[in-house]
């Protein structure tokens, strides 16, 4: 049998981060996909579609958050009506999994980052100097004070004003039946209908010349050189 992929982009990547609460995107994201719904918790439903070779993602950038949910042919329509419909319309906002999502994501802004990918952390240090005074210039995953501020309050209130029926494109490939394209415009419908609200942007500054930033590193295993330009496109 074949099998179809369902992909939802929600046009709210980090640039919506409030003030403070950079990586409120990116662990909202998380928690649709990552925290069970009001009948199955996110351990239950993991054993659910495991034998069904059913996935689902979820990934946030500075301008989009995306959701990614696969199956089977065979087991399209149980798994959309038994887990992703619910994750999206009635997301559990558990507190452990809050907890364990805010750790991980934490644990890779303190440390991965900055001690484990010496490569990574010179991307994202060009990224904050190329964007500086956007909201283009933080980690998707936010910073060491933000995510030490962030609540589950704010994680229920940034989803009901950012993940909503008007900023979604939808989109399904693979061998589906017909009427699922409906079913998902009728349910992503059901979405709050608020309009959210993002953020004006402002042009970065262009470098005069050429700019040198050097980050020194102890004990550092390799040097590398990025380097670039914003683009207003």
């Amino acid at each position: 049998s074949g099998k179809a992929v369902i992909r939802l982009v929600f046009r709210n990547g980090s640039i919506s981060d409030p003030a403070g609460k950079e990586g409120l995107t990116t662990l909202t994201a998380d928690m649709i996909t990552e925290s069970g719904t009001k009948i199955m918790t996110s351990t239950a439903i993991r054993k659910l579609i495991y034998p069904w070779s059913a996935r689902m993602s979820s990934y946030t950038d500075k301008e989009v958050s995306i959701f990614t949910f696969e199956a089977p042919t065979k087991y399209l329509q149980q798994f959309y009506m038994t887990v992703v419909k619910d994750l999206l319309q009635n997301p559990a906002m558990d507190k452990n999994d809050f907890d364990r999502l805010l750790s991980n994501q934490k644990n890779y802004v303190e440390e991965v980052i900055r001690q484990s990918s010496d490569e990574e952390y010179g991307k994202k240090y060009l990224e904050n100097v190329l964007f500086k005074g956007t909201p283009y210039s933080h980690l998707t995953n936010g910073t060491v004070a933000s995510t030490s501020s962030i609540t589950l309050d704010d994680v229920k209130i940034h989803y009901s004003k950012m993940f909503t029926r008007n900023n979604v494109l939808i989109g399904i490939a693979g061998d589906y039946p017909d009427p699922m394209v409906n079913q998902l415009k009728n349910d992503l419908g059901k979405l709050p209908d608020t309009k959210p609200v993002l953020p004006a942007l402002n042009i970065p500054q262009t470098p005069e010349g050429i700019t040198v930033d050097i980050v020194s590193k102890q004990g550092a295993l390799g040097s590398e050189i990025s380097a670039g330009f914003p683009m207003n496109i």
